[in-house]
């Protein structure tokens, strides 16, 4: 995906110029969001409490308006010893935020902004992939990044679903087994999952 950013001001003669950047992957918005919540608990934001992700949001909201602007966004970044990004970065990353959610950029009231529950969503993918992995984890006995019927047949003993056959186990690899190896890798793991 690629978003247009202009900035006629920058420009001689108030001519437009369009800079074409690349979403950012799901690796760079996991890194930043395990920053937003290291930084968030450094600012003493209260965890645990069921308002986690609304504490966190306020820490980064800091003129209380609701919405994590281009601006506090880079701040935030900053703060976590990020390298400095443009304005057209940080609204591309909010942008995306806003695309994952399939949000209509016509009808949000505040397309440059993060709101709350844009927030909410970046933060919850995260957690959620990261139950998923550390549940793949569980499950990969032997470390070596894919599952085998007999792994699955011993995580899911050890889980308390009772003795579950390495045949019955091969079923049920074989139900998402995509590449027909007979193991499950952590995508074939995901979709069993969900």
């Amino acid at each position: 995906m690629l978003i247009h950013a202009a900035d006629p001001s920058a420009l001689p003669n108030g001519q437009e110029e369009h800079l074409a950047l690349e979403a950012p992957s799901k690796a760079e918005r996991d890194r930043l969001v395990g920053g937003f919540r290291r930084m968030a608990a450094q600012r003493g934001a209260a965890f645990g409490d069921g308002d986690e992700l609304d504490a966190v949001f306020r820490v980064f909201d800091v003129n209380g308006d609701g919405s994590i602007s281009p601006f506090e966004l880079g701040q935030a970044l900053s703060d976590m010893g990020h390298p400095m990004h443009s304005e057209a970065e940080l609204r591309q990353i909010i942008a995306q935020v806003k695309l994952d959610r399939a949000i209509d950029p016509s009808t949000d009231p505040e397309p440059d902004a993060m709101s709350l529950d844009d927030f909410k969503y970046m933060m919850r993918d995260r957690d959620e992939r990261q139950e998923l992995m550390d549940a793949f984890r569980k499950f990969d006995l032997d470390g070596d990044g894919f599952v085998s019927a007999f792994e699955l047949g011993q995580a899911l003993g050890q889980m308390g679903e009772g003795n579950i056959s390495e045949e019955d186990a091969m079923r049920m690899i074989a139900q998402v087994d995509s590449n027909g190896d007979g193991l499950l890798s952590y995508e074939e793991f995901v979709e069993m999952m969900v």
